[in-house]
């Protein structure tokens, strides 16, 4: 019998069955089978041995709104991808989930089959993560990059701060790591690339930790064999002895008047044990910290400037995952 759908292309009043508008289409004369897709092309990349959630979308000839015509779907992983699921009973435009995982670095695939007829492929890329030591390399303002933790919190770290498992995610518009440094160790966080794909971190070049010295009385501090003015109130001093230099912790506002003399103004050391308010830093006012820029309270002349020097001298030593080096004080 001839079909006597209406056919919208007809000329003359001949009638083009296979011409029939998609939303016309009733059960029986349904022949094309969907393919099932990834729901967004651009999450076809996942890393070796985590288990992933995908997302998949089927599309194809028949609108579920026209009679919920439902396919068998299976899914089959080649050889290196497990799932979770393989079978679904969908309709077009469902969304098919699964938790995927790659045993094998490289390019694999899903095969798909409807109603038992192989449909098409979903190409996927497996990667490892490389968990050697990165630094970071680059900054934003005045020594410190604003970075996203995983909860969501913004926090600063500072140029060099020592990174793992970095990735790009998003497009490779920001870059995933693992912090391993104080005060953030085992903390992951991500950060904005400066252009897209082009990574903030670099093979890591860290010197043996820092010992510098400070001479109350001459209000002088020495770093290798160099000498700067450094002060400490005399009502309050830093007590005598060593004590251990902290990675800096976060951007210190206070230092804001003193930009003009150098840009890491706002990088500040701790000094002594993890509780203590005593810190080394640029500036004219002490409490108790040691302030690098001028010798005593009778100092005009100050040298603000070495604060420069000093932080360069100090920024890519470490000792251990907390510490720049240690201070002697006498």
């Amino acid at each position: 019998m001839k079909n006597m759908f209406k056919n919208p292309w007809a000329k003359g009043g001949e009638y083009y069955p296979e011409k029939v508008l998609e939303n016309n289409v009733s059960n029986n004369l349904v022949t094309g089978l969907p393919n099932v897709i990834l729901e967004d092309k651009t999450k076809n990349k996942f890393e070796v041995g985590v288990e992933s959630l995908l997302r998949l979308k089927v599309e194809g000839l028949a609108d579920n709104s026209w009679g919920g015509v439902k396919y068998n779907i299976e899914l089959i992983p080649s050889s290196g991808i497990t799932l979770t699921s393989t079978s679904y009973t969908a309709e077009k435009g469902w969304i098919l989930e699964t938790k995927l995982k790659g045993s094998t670095k490289g390019n694999l695939s899903i095969g798909v089959k409807v109603n038992k007829t192989v449909k098409n492929n979903i190409p996927l890329i497996f990667y490892e993560v490389d968990k050697s030591p990165k630094m970071l390399s680059s900054f934003g303002t005045n020594g410190f990059t604003l970075v996203k933790k995983s909860d969501g919190e913004l926090i600063s770290i500072p140029i060099y701060y020592k990174v793992s498992e970095v990735r790009f995610i998003e497009d490779e518009t920001r870059e995933e790591f693992l912090m391993l440094e104080w005060p953030f160790i085992n903390v992951r966080a991500s950060v904005k690339c400066e252009t897209k794909g082009k990574s903030r971190f670099v093979e890591p070049i860290y010197e043996t930790g820092a010992k510098i010295f400070f001479n109350k009385a001459k209000g002088e501090l020495k770093y290798g064999n160099v000498k700067i003015s450094a002060y400490t109130d005399p009502t309050d001093p830093i007590p005598n002895g060593t004590h251990n230099i902290w990675l800096p912790d976060y951007s210190h506002p206070i230092g804001d008047s003193y930009l003009s003399y150098s840009k890491y103004a706002l990088i500040w050391f701790r000094l002594g044990n993890e509780s203590s308010d005593r810190y080394l830093h640029v500036g004219s006012v002490s409490l108790g910290c040691v302030s690098v820029g001028k010798s005593s309270d009778s100092d005009n002349t100050p040298e603000f400037s070495n604060w420069t020097s000093l932080y360069n001298y100090l920024s890519k030593k470490r000792s251990g995952n907390k510490f720049i080096g240690e201070i002697v004080v006498s």
